[in-house]
């Protein structure tokens, strides 16, 4: 089954700073959330899809690797990579339990699958659990970008409509890019993962539909030549690794306000509006009309 975008884990190193950066922008941003093993969260909810900002709580404890939720905690804090992780992409999933073992099929994951549960607030302000599956993929090229599918077991608990309104105009998650030397290099892996096929997207890079959205993975100089000086200074280190880049959001129409953007060092672009990468976060948010060409892929 071909599988859609669900959501984008953003690291923060001051998550309360970079929710504020958010609502600046015009975003709707939820509540403060934690997880079971330390790590803290607000959620930007579109309509099928989400960006997670993330962080370590100051009082977080460092997580075993035999723990189940080491996959994810741990990649979060730089254990599993050496270095600060670029963010994970995630991509639904209906069975989390059979996407394990396909993984581990296809000598991209293994078997292991992570539960969860955690208390959200309603759109009525009542209290209601959610609860997640997660099962993770591996790429041992791209060891900087986590890749895992999400089940939700109560989604009627954790969908927003009022959360998914936004004074900036954003109505969806239109793209996720992801920077490399040589994109070709990552082809088999994404399509195994995505579970569609590959296309050669524009400026020698690669174009994947996941869902309503797109992944792409372009090189250093595609990137800047779409977006200017965004990009995270990871790419002008030496012997830099694949990292995510970018998430476009679709505005329709673009509401922004110059003063939103203003202060946040964005860049007018063919696409659109591309806001610089900081360092709370290091990825680059890119604001375009949701009649760009990029929305044209699907999965018909």
């Amino acid at each position: 089954m071909v599988r859609a975008l669900d959501h984008v884990v953003w690291p923060c190193r001051d998550l309360g700073a970079e929710a504020r950066r958010f609502e600046a922008l015009g975003f709707t941003v939820g509540r403060r959330n934690r997880h079971p093993w330390g790590t803290e969260n607000h959620i930007v909810q579109v309509p099928g899809a989400f960006i997670e900002l993330i962080g370590l709580a100051p009082d977080a404890e460092p997580v075993s690797p035999e723990a189940d939720a080491f996959r994810f905690a741990g990649f979060l804090n730089g254990a599993m990579t050496s270095r600060d992780p670029s963010g994970m992409l995630v991509l639904g999933s209906a069975n989390a339990g059979a996407d394990a073992e396909r993984f581990a099929e296809l000598g991209i994951g293994t078997k292991h699958r992570l539960d969860f549960a955690r208390d959200a607030a309603a759109a009525d302000g009542s209290i209601k659990r959610v609860a997640f599956s997660l099962a993770f993929a591996e790429a041992p090229s791209m060891p900087d970008i986590g890749f895992f599918v999400c089940q939700q077991h109560y989604p009627e608990n954790f969908w927003n409509p009022a959360a998914q309104r936004h004074a900036n105009g954003v109505t969806g998650i239109s793209g996720v890019i992801l920077v490399a030397d040589h994109p070709a290099d990552h082809a088999t892996f994404l399509g195994a993962f995505s579970d569609h096929s590959v296309a050669a997207g524009r400026d020698a890079g690669l174009l994947i539909p996941i869902g309503g959205s797109r992944l792409e993975v372009v090189t250093p100089d595609a990137f800047q030549d779409r977006f200017g000086d965004t990009l995270s200074r990871r790419s002008r280190q030496a012997g830099f690794r694949p990292f995510l880049a970018a998430v476009c959001c679709a505005t329709s129409p673009l509401e922004a306000s110059s003063d939103q953007i203003a202060p946040a060092r964005a860049v007018a672009c063919r696409d659109g509006w591309a806001i610089e990468a900081v360092e709370s976060g290091g990825i680059t948010l890119v604001l375009e009309p949701s009649s760009h060409e990029g929305r044209s892929a699907s999965t018909s």
